[in-house]
């Protein structure tokens, strides 16, 4: 555990107050944070964010997006011309999963996320070299864009085996220990940020609603979960949780703030096909009278940067379109759907509420990449009775 002030510069620490003071900073041995300064100087934020630094397969870059605008409450990220609802919706001073990108030229740009709208920040041609790690701090300067960058090794492809005397390759074979892995959702009722640790160590760091984090490993058996809402003076919260199994999960935190929950999905059976997209329809909704359903449907307007809508409180909520797939129907509260296969490519993905038959909410124009897996997540807050959608690229 370590504890961090912040003064201004050339400022005495003895004698002069810190801008920001004693902030608590929990990290595992060989874990690299990054840790970054934003807002104003009567108002700043730290954000503490753990980099992975791991190999990348040849050719590969990965690349992480963080709100450094003050003024922007909440934006969203873009390639090319339509926004990736699969990164999610970046807060000020959060920052969003790591997600891997092919090695070359990019256009990115930043949308906010309020009722305000319009293009924040657009960078074209950005060029990603195979090998990197970046940060991508959006400021509102297209011009001058700030990256930070860091060579990983590669993954190596070709083991060299050893020989013996005579020259003989010697027939060898290796087992990986198995480890009980989980990634991290926001799915709470609020729109908080939150830090949660494992035994102590930090497993998410102002991890935004509607986002998750990469696997860490975790004890199998019985493990002390720690949950802290930022933004609010609100009592940390500890939980007990239990994994029996050597499996990857999805752990879900989940409900009010003043007494988040955790609920885990054993990933054990997923697949992973090089030639096709799959999909998981999860319903954190605790209300048990309400059933979802997701349907496939042909993509409208897919050169339109608006992805997701819902229905205004006046407006007469939209029927499902006729020629649609459902990709799973009837999934309760609290439960997932199998991981079902998709068409691929750029199709409109719907989320039907069962008690009405019609659209609950609709995100336009998504590409669906061959050899990925995405999950959506569906939450309802008892406060709004408003189904809320997050869309979130699993990290294989």
């Amino acid at each position: 555990m370590h504890f961090v002030s912040v003064f201004a510069a050339g400022a005495d620490p003895v004698s002069t107050p810190p801008l920001l003071g004693d902030i608590q900073l929990n990290a595992a041995v060989g874990e690299n944070l990054a840790l970054m300064v934003m807002g104003t100087t009567d108002d700043l934020s730290l954000l503490a964010f753990k980099e992975d630094l791991s190999p990348l397969a040849p050719n590969t870059a990965r690349i992480a997006y963080i709100n450094a605008r003050a003024d922007v409450p909440v934006v969203q990220v873009g390639n090319s011309s339509s926004i990736r609802p699969d990164i999610g919706r970046v807060g000020f001073a959060q920052a969003s999963a790591y997600f891997p990108m092919d090695a070359g030229g990019y256009r990115i740009f930043w949308q906010r996320a309020d009722e305000v709208g319009g293009t924040v920040e657009d960078v074209e041609g950005f060029n990603f070299e195979g090998g990197m790690t970046y940060l991508y701090m959006m400021t509102g300067n297209s011009e001058n864009p700030v990256f930070f960058s860091e060579a990983v090794p590669a993954v190596q492809e070709v083991l060299a085996l050893p020989t013996s005397v005579d020259g003989s390759v010697v027939e060898v074979s290796a087992t990986r220990r198995p480890v009980t892995r989980i990634r991290l959702i926001n799915a709470l009722d609020e729109p908080f940020a939150i830090d949660v640790l494992v035994n102590g160590s930090a497993v998410a760091t102002n991890l935004a609603l509607g986002q998750g984090t990469p696997f860490s490993e975790v004890p199998t058996g019985t493990f002390a979960v720690t949950i802290r809402v930022l933004g609010l003076e609100l009592p940390v919260v500890e939980r007990e949780f239990r994994l029996l199994d050597i499996y990857d999960y999805s752990l879900f935190v989940y409900g009010p703030i003043l007494d988040p929950q955790l609920q885990a999905f054993d990933d054990s059976r997923f697949f992973f096909d090089p030639e096709i997209s799959t999909v998981r329809l999860i319903s954190m909704s605790r209300d048990e009278a309400l059933t979802v359903g997701l349907v496939e449907a042909e993509a409208t307007d897919p050169s339109s940067p608006v992805v997701q809508s819902t229905p205004g409180v006046d407006d007469p909520p939209p029927m499902i379109p006729l020629g649609t797939r459902y990709l799973s129907q009837a999934i309760a509260s609290l439960k997932a759907s199998p991981q079902t296969p998709t068409l691929g490519g750029l199709h409109d993905l719907i989320v039907s509420d069962n008690r009405t038959g019609v659209v609950a909410h609709q995100i336009r124009g998504f590409n669906f990449e061959a050899g990925a897996h995405y999950d959506v997540i569906v939450t309802y807050p008892p406060a709004t009775n408003t189904i809320q959608v997050f869309l979130l690229r699993y990290p294989n």
